[in-house]
């Protein structure tokens, strides 16, 4: 497969430029979407002017942001088990988007039971809030485990669990469209689990609630049509998966920029960096994983893991 190879994108509105010089927003949208897609949406304003509290919950710590969506660690009285609850102060009235992607979220996780997707609890309202309960995940996430190294052994063992939390993800239907190694929580030091919902895409739902727009995911890890606004489906999921993975055996990007726009045109025309020559039985897999052309990636996660089971 010609995985690294120069094409041209048709764009939006038919307009067809070599991938380099494809530049998908005007003025008005660069300047919403710039401060967003290194590391993804960032945290929003509470509308709410009093402490939030949760029935049933004790708020340990807010450990994260998620979207429109603030992340606590949270004790349950009934148990004592700690969770974690996403919780979304909204007025559904004035601006019912975020509400409705927050029960999304739900909706999707919910039809899931796997060992390497997050486990839902359940969901919540109290007063003029929103709330999922979901396992907690004391091991930390693949972005940290990343930065400590790891070796082509687990990073191949980590690459077959989250293709197959993806392979369920996408036998309902659902493309994840912001899959990223902060996304991926571990249960202990060996086992992990996919998470963060929010922005996926159920393929048989009648709408999208994101604009045609707006651009989605973390900017190191989007693909190409994404970028370019074509079609759509799981194959954009192994992209990301293939930046993972080069990222998982090498500790460093694949493709880098200054801004959002270079590592976009970065995704488009930059051919597949090489593996170290000491990793380099690997490459043929991350070339077929971050081919530009969807048709030339391995076009499910179920050939994938084939793929995976052949080299081991």
């Amino acid at each position: 497969m010609l995985a690294g190879k120069t094409q041209r994108i048709t764009l939006a509105g038919n307009r067809t430029a070599s991938a380099v010089d494809a530049d998908p927003f005007n003025d008005a949208e660069r300047s919403t979407v710039a401060t967003r897609l290194f590391e993804g949406p960032g945290p929003s304003t509470p509308d709410l002017d009093r402490p939030l509290s949760v029935p049933g919950y004790t708020l340990i710590r807010e450990i994260g942001t998620g979207g429109m969506a603030s992340i606590f660690l949270a004790e349950r009285h009934a148990d004592g088990q700690h969770l974690v609850l996403k919780i979304l102060p909204f007025k559904a009235q004035e601006n019912p988007v975020p509400f409705k992607r927050f029960m999304r979220e739900y909706n999707l996780l919910r039809k899931l039971c796997h060992p390497h997707v997050a486990r839902v609890l359940e969901r919540g309202f109290a007063s003029d809030l929103a709330y999922i309960a979901m396992e907690y995940f004391p091991a930390g996430d693949l972005k940290t485990r990343i930065k400590q190294s790891i070796d082509p052994a687990a990073a191949m063992y980590f690459l077959r669990q989250i293709s197959l939390g993806l392979e369920a993800v996408h036998r309902i239907d659902v493309i994840h469209r912001d899959l990223k190694p902060a996304n991926i929580l571990f249960r202990d030091e060996q086992r992990l689990a996919i998470t963060d919902f929010g922005i996926a895409k159920d393929t048989n739902a009648s709408g999208d609630l994101t604009s045609a727009n707006s651009l989605l995911g973390t900017a190191y890890y989007i693909s190409p049509e994404l970028i370019t606004r074509q079609g759509l489906d799981k194959r954009s999921d192994l992209y990301s998966l293939g930046v993972i993975l080069y990222q998982m055996l090498t500790g460093v990007l694949p493709y880098r920029g200054a801004t959002p726009y270079e590592v976009f045109q970065a995704h488009l025309e930059t051919p597949i960096p090489s593996l170290p020559s000491e990793i380099s039985r690997y490459q043929s897999l991350v070339n077929t994983l971050l081919a530009k052309d969807p048709n030339d990636r391995f076009q499910s996660t179920a050939e994938l893991l084939d793929g995976l089971d052949r080299a081991a």
